[in-house]
């Protein structure tokens, strides 16, 4: 980063309520550095697909493949339990990653194909990984 670059602090525009898109809408121009400290807040948007921030806040991360693949990687977790939010990450995100989904994630997926657990399996995450693996040749 220049020295001429300035970072901007974006807390007041991540969206604590469902219906905030006007603030969503000054994230788009960040920048990576910008939103790194917020990925995971933003990632949560996702759990819940009826949310009027849900698709914008899935845009603005896609833009991002550098700074998200943690954040996703989280979700996939098999501890982390939640397989609803795990099929919108899976079906909503990933396939819109500018560049694609790198191999972290994509390993995170194999895994979630290779080795669900019961809820993974019958809740539709290991589903969709095979769906998004075979798209890209990977299964």
């Amino acid at each position: 980063m220049s020295e001429n670059t300035t970072v901007r602090d974006l807390s007041e525009f991540i969206p604590k309520e469902g219906n905030e898109i006007h603030d969503v809408e000054k994230l788009k121009d960040a920048t990576d550095e910008e939103l790194k400290p917020f990925t995971d807040q933003l990632i949560k948007w996702l759990d819940n697909r009826s949310y009027p921030v849900t698709k914008e806040v899935t845009e603005i991360l896609a833009k991002h493949p550098e700074i998200i693949s943690d954040s996703i990687i989280k979700v996939l977790d098999k501890e982390q339990g939640n397989e609803e939010w795990k099929v919108n990450v899976i079906q909503e995100l990933i396939p819109k990653i500018d560049g694609g989904a790198n191999e972290a994630v994509v390993q995170a997926l194999i895994r979630l194909v290779r080795r669900p657990t019961i809820e993974e399996s019958t809740d539709g995450p290991c589903a969709e990984a095979k769906i998004y693996l075979q798209s890209i040749n990977r299964y």
